[in-house]
């Protein structure tokens, strides 16, 4: 017989730990006389009242199976548990144990099944399951067709969720439940089937699965449930995942979930909201928001959003999205700064989904038209902006000349507004009536700068030939706006100075320009001139690469190849590593020396005015350009693919960034610059490396300073591949 006997009391009594369990936790009221019993004895339920209570112990490991054996068959009064361990994990204890656990209204702390896998039943009925030593950790048991209806379980310790790992979880009932701080992991079956969650509270609950399989759900039921954080990451929704009347708060849909199989009901849209949280980082936003970035994965919430067959749940969650770029979150200032982020947006919200939404077709217009204003069409995602434009008020025309003037062609509706516009209809005039045109049909482009009066007119081969090839304009005139003069539009020299003086309030079309008159080349070539150890084959290679890169910055050729393997990686280091050698002192000291005469190489191609910027500052514009080079070739955009980069590019650069901070201290936020160099060599092994996220990172960086705006203008202007 047990050493726990039943005492009866003169007066009805309950342990401290009840008493305090009983105001700390609440649970739905316990029916004991509907709990099927642990014993196929014959008994009667003791039915307690008042006048015959038992003093309650607390069931511990040691004591468990004596109770399980001798009381619970007649006395299930619900008890408190602690530290029980289920399952043939050495610290477990009980340990294994093949009889079936059915409980209804009972208290468990520390509760873990670790490796519990019998064929006999779990009930928990109106339990409630914490922690209070150690967060649970649950893994490799099963669960199949077990019953958890109206019971509480709350893995939260110390601020960290609760683990059930590799468990079977199909066929469960968790009807009713509260769930809270729990991730649950399978990376064995990775699939859970005809489990039903109706109508349960679920709080910081987190399905996920490894990235190389997802976690299938098949036949589950989120019916009616209420939850806070909420987070499916890399699940599929294969078939009937029933989220009908279903309210979430803050949902998180990551790594590529798909929700295929996912049902809403018709007000889904106003009760289920995702979470900003979810892209908390950068490598988060990269990953999931950045299509440009991730040419071959794309972006991996558009894709969880290209799975929605409800279209009205996809266009709620899409102005969610769209709703998070304001403010002052990360999210809103990585969008803010980062124009492939831009355009991954525009590319999904361009989806013929979306078109009934008007809150998308308003983002969508406004970000085109700011997007427009420096950008190339042939790289932008929509066809309806010479629309947009003709619809813009007169007064702002000017802002978008560059747009225009790519479009007024095609669009004779645009270019009449545009030739109406002061002082674009007195340019036209002059143009017409004093200068010799081939083709009286083509477009006149005009360039002009609002604050000098100057304006550039390129003929319509001449301007088409620099976007297509490449190819410098050799016809141009700058013209001369005086509205106070008798002779309202005059012609003027075309001196290098003026026409820099225009270009200047156009930076793409100073990019076109600076590109094609390869302003960049002797930098590639010395670049590529310190390795005399190279082989036959080797140069052959060498020579591919160097020229292929010089015809990239003057937009001769597209990215078409990718220097990731093996053999190119190698070769880059064998041609690059003088530059940043440092095994002896006199390695250190040559690199030091070649990268400062690349860093005066490129100063002196730039040729910036003398008279605008001292040498040291156009030392830094020099470094900047070349750091945002290096670290843009060799991202996806360019020579990379997805996580696969050369390193000897990127460990230049990060040389490059550490002589910037000691030539200039300051010039640049220390905590930047370490930030930069960590992404691009990381020494930390949880940092995200991406070239693509530096060089977006260089590119909105402030110089600091007197000068700042002047420079960082500069350097924005000459920089070769906008």
């Amino acid at each position: 017989m047990s050493d726990i006997s039943v005492n009866v009391l003169a007066s009805p009594m309950a342990t401290s730990s009840e008493a305090l369990h009983s105001r700390a936790l609440s649970r739905p009221a316990i029916n004991n006389h509907s709990v099927t019993l642990a014993s196929n004895t014959p008994s009667v339920i003791n039915t307690l009242d008042a006048d015959n209570t038992s003093e309650l112990k607390d069931i511990t490991p040691t004591t468990f199976i004596d109770y399980m054996h001798n009381i619970r068959p007649h006395d299930q009064r619900p008890r408190t548990f602690r530290g029980l361990g289920f399952g043939y994990d050495l610290v477990c204890k009980p340990g294994v144990f093949y009889e079936p656990l059915v409980f209804n209204g009972d208290t468990f702390y520390d509760l873990n099944f670790r490796g519990h896998c019998t064929n006999h039943r779990i009930e928990m009925h109106n339990c409630v399951l914490t922690v209070e030593n150690d967060k649970l950790i649950w893994y490799g048991s099963n669960f199949k067709k077990s019953c958890w209806e109206s019971t509480i379980i709350d893995g939260s310790y110390k601020g960290q969720q609760s683990t059930i790992r590799d468990c079977e979880l199909s066929q469960v009932e968790m009807v009713g439940c509260k769930l809270k701080n729990i991730r649950i992991i399978d990376n064995a079956s990775c699939q859970i089937e005809q489990t039903n969650f109706s109508k349960s509270v679920l709080d910081n609950i987190t399905f996920s699965n490894n990235l190389s399989e997802q976690y299938r759900f098949n036949n589950v039921s989120f019916k009616d449930i209420q939850a806070g954080k909420f987070v499916l990451q890399n699940v599929n929704c294969l078939e009937n995942v029933d989220f009908t009347n279903a309210k979430i708060d803050k949902l998180s849909l990551l790594e590529g979930t798909k929700l295929t199989g996912a049902i809403f009901s018709s007000n889904a849209s106003d009760v289920i909201k995702l979470d900003p949280e979810m892209f908390y980082g950068i490598n988060q936003i990269d990953r999931h928001l950045d299509s440009i970035h991730n040419p071959d994965a794309g972006a991996l919430f558009f894709n969880t959003l290209a799975t929605l067959k409800n279209n009205a749940v996809r266009c709620a969650f899409a102005e969610q999205l769209v709703a998070m770029l304001d403010g002052d979150s990360l999210l809103a200032e990585t969008y803010r700064h980062s124009t492939s982020l831009k355009l991954s947006f525009i590319r999904e919200m361009t989806n013929n989904c979306y078109k009934d939404s008007e809150i998308i077709k308003d983002f969508i217009d406004r970000e085109l038209l700011n997007h427009s204003k420096n950008a190339l069409l042939s790289e932008t995602p929509h066809a309806d902006l010479s629309e947009l434009l003709v619809k813009l008020k007169e007064e702002a025309l000017l802002n978008y000349q560059f747009p225009i003037n790519q479009l007024i062609t095609a669009h004779p509706e645009l270019r009449e507004k545009f030739y109406q516009k002061t002082p674009i209809k007195d340019f036209v005039s002059f143009i017409e009536k004093e200068m010799m045109i081939e083709d009286e049909d083509a477009p006149h482009h005009i360039f002009y700068h609002q604050d000098n009066k100057k304006a550039l007119y390129l003929p319509a081969t001449d301007f088409r030939d620099l976007l297509r090839s490449s190819q410098t304009p050799e016809r141009y005139a700058l013209l001369c706006y005086q509205p106070d003069e008798k002779k309202i539009v005059t012609n003027i020299p075309a001196v290098f100075s003026d026409l820099s003086s225009v270009l200047e309030d156009f930076p793409k079309l100073h990019s076109l320009w600076s590109r094609s008159g390869g302003i960049m080349t002797p930098v590639i070539r010395f670049l590529f001139s310190h390795s005399p150890g190279l082989d036959s084959l080797q140069k052959n290679r060498a020579a591919e690469i160097e020229s292929h890169m010089i015809s990239l910055l003057m937009r001769k050729v597209d990215a078409s190849t990718k220097l990731t393997k093996g053999a190119d990686e190698c070769l880059l280091s064998e041609i690059l590593v003088p530059f940043y050698l440092a095994e002896t002192k006199d390695d250190r000291n040559n690199a030091r020396q070649l990268r400062w005469q690349l860093i005066e190489l490129t100063q002196q191609r730039l040729a910036l005015s003398h008279k605008k910027f001292t040498d040291d500052e156009k030392k830094v514009i020099a470094f900047m350009i070349n750091i945002r080079l290096l670290t843009e070739l060799f991202s996806t955009r360019f020579y990379a693919e997805e996580e696969e980069s050369a390193y000897a590019p990127r460990q230049l650069a990060w040389c490059l960034i550490d002589d910037l901070m000691a030539f200039w201290p300051g010039i640049i936020d220390p905590v930047d610059a370490a930030d930069w160099k960590e992404r691009l060599v990381p020494e930390l092994s949880k940092t995200y490396t991406c070239s693509s996220i530096v060089a977006d990172m260089i590119a909105t960086c402030r110089i600091r300073g007197e000068r700042d705006a002047e420079i960082n203008k500069a350097i924005k202007l000459h920089y070769p591949l906008i």
